[in-house]
């Protein structure tokens, strides 16, 4: 009778475990899909150039060098936009930048230098 017993703890041990292993699993299976990461094609990226247009909600900064084509890239930007010191024209500047699978530049934080 004491051996029954024990064999039957020792089965709901078991299965307590098997289930725990299942339920891990399937919790670290569904954080790496793409669905769990809505964010997962959003770049956070930097800039650094001179400010060529500034407008409320608008920044538009060139980076230009002797060795390659001038770039100049427009940012939007609002309300939660941090910026570090005075913000002006033909200030430089370095934007960090969230970039969106449309191709909408939302700056984030904004170092004049």
């Amino acid at each position: 009778m004491f051996t029954r017993i024990l064999d039957n703890v020792i089965n709901l041990r078991q299965r307590g475990f098997v289930a725990t292993v299942l339920a891990i699993s399937s919790l670290l299976h569904a954080q790496d899909t793409p669905a769990a990461r809505p964010e997962a094609s959003v770049k956070v990226e930097n800039f650094s150039g001179t400010v060529l247009e500034l407008n409320e909600d608008t920044l538009a900064v060139v980076r230009k060098s002797l060795a390659r084509e001038e770039v100049t890239k427009h940012f939007q930007r609002d309300n939660s936009t941090r910026v570090e010191g005075v913000l002006r024209v033909k200030s430089r500047v370095t934007v960090r930048y969230k970039s969106f699978p449309d191709g909408v530049l939302k700056a984030v934080y904004i170092i004049v230098r």
